[in-house]
C-alpha cells in the first residue's frame, strides 16, 4: 500500500511539473509577443517620427506556442509636462497604447494573457538652451550662463577659462 501511495504521489508530482513547465513556456512566450508589438511601435516612430496610423498586430510560434498580439490606441495625445525621468520638467505630446498578448500552449492546453500598458513621448527640442547631435565643447572666453537645458548626444567638454553657468539639467548621451 505504501509503495502504491508514493507511485501515486510521484505521478502527481510529474503532472505538476509538467505543468508549471507549459505554463512558464506559454508566459515567456506571451512575453515574447508583447515584445513583438512594442518593437513594432518604436520602429514606426523612429521611421516616421509619430505614431502608426494602422496599430501593430501579428502571430508567431514560440516553444512550441501560438502566441497573438494586438495592440490597441487609448485615445488622442495628451499635451502634459513630464514629471519623471531624464525629461522631467518638459512639455511633451504623450500618446498611450495597450498591447494585450495571448500564448496558448500546442502541448496542454496552457493559456497565458497578459497586458502592457505604455506612453510614448514627443519632446520638442526648442526647450533646451543646446540640443547638439555630436561630441560638443564648451569653452567660453568671457562669462557664461546658460539658462535651460545643455544636452549633446555625444560627448560634453566643459572649459571654463572664467565663469561657466549652467541653470538647468546637463546631460550626455557619452561622457561629461
Amino acid at each position: 500500500l505504501l509503495g502504491l501511495a508514493a507511485l501515486s504521489t510521484s505521478e502527481d508530482e510529474v503532472n505538476i511539473a509538467g505543468n508549471e513547465l507549459q505554463e512558464m513556456r506559454s508566459f515567456y512566450a506571451a512575453e515574447a509577443g508583447l515584445e513583438a508589438g512594442a518593437a513594432a511601435l518604436q520602429d514606426e516612430y523612429d521611421t516616421t517620427g509619430v505614431p502608426p496610423t494602422i496599430m501593430p498586430s501579428g502571430s508567431l510560434a514560440i516553444n512550441h506556442c501560438n502566441v497573438s498580439y494586438v495592440t490597441v490606441d487609448d485615445g488622442a495625445p495628451t499635451s502634459r509636462v513630464l514629471t519623471k525621468g531624464t525629461l522631467a520638467g518638459l512639455h511633451s505630446l504623450v500618446k498611450s497604447f495597450t498591447i494585450t498578448s495571448v500564448a496558448e500552449s500546442e502541448v496542454e492546453n496552457a493559456r497565458m494573457i497578459l497586458q502592457e500598458s505604455f506612453e510614448a513621448a514627443l519632446v520638442p527640442i526648442f526647450q533646451f538652451a543646446v540640443f547638439y547631435g555630436n561630441d560638443l565643447e564648451i569653452a567660453p572666453g568671457p562669462d557664461m550662463t546658460l539658462l535651460g537645458r545643455v544636452h549633446s548626444n555625444g560627448n560634453l567638454w566643459l572649459q571654463a577659462n572664467s565663469s561657466l553657468r549652467m541653470d538647468s539639467y546637463v546631460t550626455a548621451s557619452g561622457n561629461i
